[in-house]
């Protein structure tokens, strides 16, 4: 492993890494938050239909929602950075292992930056029409929903782009992790 990171792109990578590290700690603390308000909100909505001395919540369905759009839209760049997103083992399998792999993969990476970076630039667009209205019943403003899709798509982008970096230096960050662990022992 200590021999796989090129001295000339050690400081690159690193740097690279860490930033992602603290960017997945934040999309962890907000997901975490958005899982546990879908969850409270769910159990708030099956209570108020089935205790009777519950009056019926009718904001509990869009604050569930909304949750789990958030939780979505945050954990996609989890996943996209350790290269758990969905791929067909069908096209992608034939490829493992040999040069035409790494230049599969840099084509599908540079397919998945170029969306994120769209949705990203349409989601602020899109985020910013929705500053005047409201959700019904809630009275949510929509773009609190809606500001999830450039967030988290500028997560992943970030996170693409950090592949690019790993990809070109030759390692992963699951190693450059373990790397930083050995410098710091």
């Amino acid at each position: 492993m200590s021999n796989k990171i090129k001295p000339c792109h050690g400081g690159v990578v690193f740097r690279t890494v860490r930033i992602g590290d603290c960017l997945e700690k934040i999309e962890y603390f907000f997901g975490g938050i958005a899982v546990v308000v879908f969850f409270l909100a769910v159990c708030a909505n099956v209570a108020s239909r089935e205790l009777p001395f519950f009056k019926t919540l009718m904001w509990a369905e869009e604050v569930t929602r909304f949750g789990y759009i958030w939780a979505v839209f945050l954990g996609s760049g989890i996943v996209m950075r350790y290269g758990k997103h969905f791929t067909i083992d069908v096209i992608t399998a034939p490829f493992k292992g040999k040069p035409a792999g790494k230049a599969f993969d840099i084509f599908q990476s540079s397919v998945i930056l170029g969306f994120a970076s769209i949705i990203c630039f349409y989601g602020v667009r899109f985020s910013i029409m929705s500053i005047q209205r409201l959700s019904q019943p809630s009275q949510i403003p929509m773009t609190f929903a809606n500001i999830c899709i450039p967030i988290g798509m500028a997560f992943m982008a970030y996170f693409m782009i950090e592949h690019f970096i790993l990809l070109f230096s030759g390692t992963t960050v699951e190693e450059v992790h373990g790397k930083l662990k050995e410098d710091h022992q």
